[in-house]
C-alpha cells in the first residue's frame, strides 16, 4: 500500500495549522493544541478528580473486561450510519486507537480508544443511507429505513432484511457480511456498525460505547441545564464572540431561549420549549425520555468517562470551542481536541499523480444559477444586518443553511444516474473530499485482512501534527 501525505488539509480548516503553532487567541478558544504535555495536563485533572464509578461497564468489545478502572480514554463519535456510513468513520476510529496507543507508551498505563455511538441522536435522515461510486462515475445512494423517524436512535430499528442486502451489495465479501449480520442484533441499534469497526480495529485495542448508556452520569447535568437556561446561553454567547474575533461562525444562536435539553414524546424527539414549565417534573418522572443538546453532549460525555482527548471533525471542533467553558460551569474536565486524520483513497498507485493535482488544484465549480441564488442570499443578508447587526451570527446560519440545500439539489442528477461532470469525480464526489462522502466498507471488505486493513488506516495517522490531507492505496475489488 501506497501513502503520499499533501502539503495542507482539505477537509480541516487552514486555522487548524497556526494552532498547532501556538497561536495565542486559537488555543485560548480551542485550548491547547494535541500534544503529549497538554494530554498529561488533562490526565491528571482525571487523576485527581477519580472516582470509583462503574463507567467501564458500558463499553463494548471483546477487551472491555480487561480495561483498569483508572485507565484514560481517547474518545470518537459519530451517529451510527449504516453500512458504517463514510471514511471519515474509520478515519476517526483511527485516530484514536494511534494517540491512545501513543500515550500508553509513554505513560506505561491503560490509555484505551473508545468510539462514541451518538445514539441519542434524532436525525433519521443522516443515517439511513450511504453513499458508493462505481466505476461509471456515477454516485449511488443505498438506503435502509429506519422507523421510527426523528426519535433517538436507540429507540429506532432498522428494517434487518434491507440492512441485510445494503451490506451485501457495499460490502461483496459474503464472509464479513456473514459475521457482521451475525453480530447485529435488534436491541442494540448501533450493533452492526460497532461490529464492523470492531473488524477493522478491535484487535488494535478500539472499543465502543453508546451514548444513552451514559445517561444516568448525565442526569445532574440535564437538570441544571433544565432549571438554569441563561447561564448556559452566557456560555455559548462569549463563545460565539470568540470564535467570531478569530473570523469564525458561531455554530449554536445563543439567543434561543429553550434549553439545551431535548426529549422524546410520542415518537419524536423534541427541544424542550423555553415557556415549558413543566418540562422538569417531567424529567424527575421520567429521566430517560430527556438528553442533551449537541453542546451539552461533551460535558456529559466528561463527567460519565475519563476523557484526556477527544477526536472530532472540523465543524465539531468549532462548536466544542463555542460551548468549551460549560465544562467549568459542570465542574467537568474539558479535553484535549484532536483533529481527525483525512484522506482519500487512490484506486491505483499510478494515479497519485494525477489525484494530488486534482485535489489541490481549483474546488470543483458550482452552477452559474447556484451562485448567483448565494450572492442574492448575501445581498438580502446585509441589507438586514445593516438594520440590526446583532442578526448577523443568525443571518450566517442560514446563508450557511441555505448553501447546503442549494448543493444537494445541484447533485441530484448525480444521484439518479446522470454521467459524471466537473462537480462529481471519484476523489471529490459532491465537490468535497472523498472520506467526507464516501462509504469505508468497500476498502474493508475488499482486504484479505479486515485487521491487516485497520493497521493500515492508523499508520497513517498523525494527532499530535497538524492535520493535512492524505493519499493511500490498497487492494479493491
Amino acid at each position: 500500500m501506497t501513502i503520499r501525505r499533501l502539503a495542507r488539509p482539505l477537509v480541516h480548516r487552514p486555522w487548524t495549522t497556526p494552532w498547532f503553532d501556538g497561536d495565542a487567541e486559537l488555543t485560548s478558544l480551542f485550548g491547547h493544541a494535541p500534544s503529549i504535555d497538554a494530554a498529561a495536563r488533562v490526565g491528571r485533572e482525571h487523576d485527581a478528580r477519580r472516582s470509583a464509578g462503574s463507567w467501564r461497564a458500558a463499553l463494548h468489545g471483546a477487551r472491555a473486561d480487561q480495561v483498569a478502572d483508572n485507565a484514560l480514554v481517547v474518545l470518537a463519535g459519530q451517529q451510527p450510519v449504516v453500512a458504517g456510513g463514510a471514511a471519515l468513520v474509520a478515519h476517526k476510529a483511527a485516530t484514536a486507537v494511534a494517540m491512545a496507543r501513543v500515550l500508553s507508551g509513554l505513560w506505561d498505563r491503560q490509555v484505551i480508544p473508545v468510539f462514541l455511538m451518538a445514539t441519542q441522536d434524532h436525525d433519521t435522515s443522516e443515517i439511513d443511507h450511504v453513499d458508493l461510486m462505481p466505476e461509471d462515475g456515477t454516485l449511488r445512494r443505498l438506503r435502509c429505513p429506519v422507523s421510527p423517524k426523528h426519535e433517538m436512535f436507540h429507540r429506532c430499528r432498522w428494517n434487518h432484511g434491507v440492512l441485510r442486502e445494503v451490506l451485501g451489495e457495499v460490502a461483496h465479501n459474503d464472509a464479513l457480511v456473514a459475521r457482521i449480520v451475525a453480530a447485529t442484533t435488534p436491541t442494540r441499534f448501533a450493533s452492526h456498525v460497532a461490529a464492523l469497526l470492531d473488524e477493522a480495529f478491535g484487535e488494535l485495542g478500539l472499543l465502543t460505547v453508546d451514548a444513552h448508556d451514559l445517561e444516568g452520569d448525565g442526569r445532574g447535568v440535564l437538570a441544571r441545564a433544565l432549571n438554569d437556561t441563561q447561564a448556559h446561553r452566557d456560555v455559548l454567547a462569549r463563545g460565539a464572540e470568540a470564535l467570531q474575533r478569530v473570523g469564525l461562525d458561531a455554530a449554536f444562536d445563543p439567543d434561543d431561549p429553550r434549553p439545551l435539553v431535548l426529549e422524546s414524546r410520542d415518537d419524536q424527539r423534541r427541544r424542550v420549549e423555553a415557556d415549558d414549565t413543566s418540562a422538569a417534573s417531567r424529567f424527575v418522572d421520567n429521566p430517560t425520555a430527556f438528553s442533551p443538546h449537541a453542546s451539552l453532549r461533551p460535558i456529559v460525555q466528561a463527567k460519565a468517562l475519563p476523557v484526556v482527548a477527544q477526536v472530532c471533525g472540523p465543524s465539531e471542533i468549532v462548536y466544542l470551542a463555542q460551548a468549551r467553558a460549560l465544562h467549568n460551569l459542570h465542574d467537568a474536565v474539558a479535553p484535549v481536541l484532536v483533529p481527525r486524520m483525512e484522506a482519500s483513497f487512490v484506486r491505483d498507485d499510478a494515479s497519485f499523480d494525477e489525484a494530488t493535482d486534482t485535489l489541490l488544484g481549483d474546488r470543483v465549480p458550482i452552477l452559474a444559477e447556484e451562485r448567483a441564488l448565494l450572492e442574492a442570499a448575501r445581498r438580502f443578508t446585509d441589507s438586514v444586518a445593516a438594520r440590526d447587526e446583532r442578526l448577523d451570527p443568525r443571518l450566517r446560519r442560514w446563508v450557511r443553511s441555505l448553501e447546503r440545500s442549494a448543493r444537494r439539489l445541484a447533485e441530484a442528477p448525480s444521484f439518479r444516474g446522470k454521467p459524471a461532470d466537473a462537480r462529481t469525480s471519484w476523489l471529490r464526489p459532491r465537490g468535497r473530499a472523498q472520506d467526507s462522502v464516501l462509504a469505508w466498507l468497500p476498502q474493508l471488505a475488499a482486504a484479505e485482512h479486515p485487521a491487516a486493513w485497520g493497521a493500515h488506516i492508523v499508520s497513517m495517522a498523525r494527532p499530535f501534527d497538524a492535520p493535512v490531507h492524505i493519499l493511500h492505496s490498497g487492494p479493491t475489488r
